[in-house]
């Protein structure tokens, strides 16, 4: 399960989900001034609680060609050919591809904060262990 980065609700499976990212430089600039990641993960339409949760993106794709292997080269390949900008893309991927990053990326400062674990890693890179232990975190919340 993704968590929706227009409305902030449950996007229940691939099918339900796009990728969507802006490729002009002025474009990402302006969405990182208005808190906006270039890179993100909605509900596409027809599963959309609020009818649309795309934004203004110039690119996109349903997500299902970003899972699995396949679905990596081809996140790889944007990356490197810069369509998508390098630490935009890997969390993504992260977000994609690492079991329970998606629900507890939001957490990681709180859980830390709260003594949880202490991170030894990149902000954002955290290994699975500290993973597990941000989601026991939340459950017993």
């Amino acid at each position: 399960m993704w968590i929706c980065d227009t409305c902030g609700k449950g996007i229940n499976s691939v099918d339900e989900a796009w990728l969507e990212w802006v490729t002009c430089e002025k474009e990402q600039e302006k969405f990182r001034n208005k808190g906006f990641n270039p890179v993100r993960i909605v509900h596409q339409v027809k599963a959309s609680p609020r009818g649309s949760c795309y934004s203004v993106a110039s690119c996109g794709g349903h997500l299902c060609q970003y899972v699995g292997n396949d679905g990596l080269i081809n996140l790889l390949e944007l990356i490197s050919i810069g369509n998508i900008p390098m630490e935009e893309g890997f969390e993504v991927i992260k977000r994609i591809f690492i079991p329970g990053y998606e629900q507890a990326r939001s957490y990681f400062a709180e859980a830390i904060n709260a003594g949880v674990f202490e991170p030894n890693t990149k902000e954002g890179y955290y290994n699975t262990r500290e993973i597990e232990a941000t989601l026991e975190y939340i459950k017993n919340k």
